[in-house]
């Protein structure tokens, strides 16, 4: 009896567990913008008609999702002068606090092995349009 009692605890857990991941936006509108979060890749435009790649995300605590780049899906000429080969995988692009339906989303960049830091930092045009002292708030749409 103790070992089911024990086991239904458990699971009131798991069941409970909240995922963060899904889509978070400014305003949950077309017009806004937003980020799809998920452990499968999705596309991220970081810059219209310049850059767009490949991410993938990761809970890395009960109140934080780590971003990452997978690879460049579509590149016009500004996005073809970075240089892809060498931005690490494993290193997060940005990152996103969550408080309840709310989010701070916090774009790092992509970190560059070669040079051991991380570039386009302030080039994507929602850091340009967005942020605030490096924060864009967000909330869960879906």
């Amino acid at each position: 009896m103790k070992i089911i009692t024990a086991c239904l605890f458990l699971l009131s857990f798991t069941v409970n567990a909240q995922s963060h991941l899904g889509t978070w936006g400014t305003t949950c509108d077309d017009d806004s913008f937003s980020i799809q979060l998920s452990k499968n890749t999705t596309p991220f435009i970081v810059n219209e008609n310049q850059i767009v790649v490949s991410i993938h995300a990761k809970e890395v605590s009960a109140n934080q999702v780590a971003v990452y780049f997978d690879k460049p899906l579509d590149l016009g000429t500004g996005g073809m002068t970075l240089d892809w080969e060498n931005f690490s995988t494993t290193k997060a692009v940005a990152e996103i606090t969550i408080k309840g339906s709310s989010g701070l989303f916090r774009w790092h960049g992509f970190f560059d092995k070669s040079k051991n830091k991380y570039v386009w930092i302030d080039g994507p045009d929602f850091a340009e349009e967005q942020a605030k002292d490096g924060v864009i708030k967000l909330k869960k749409c879906s």
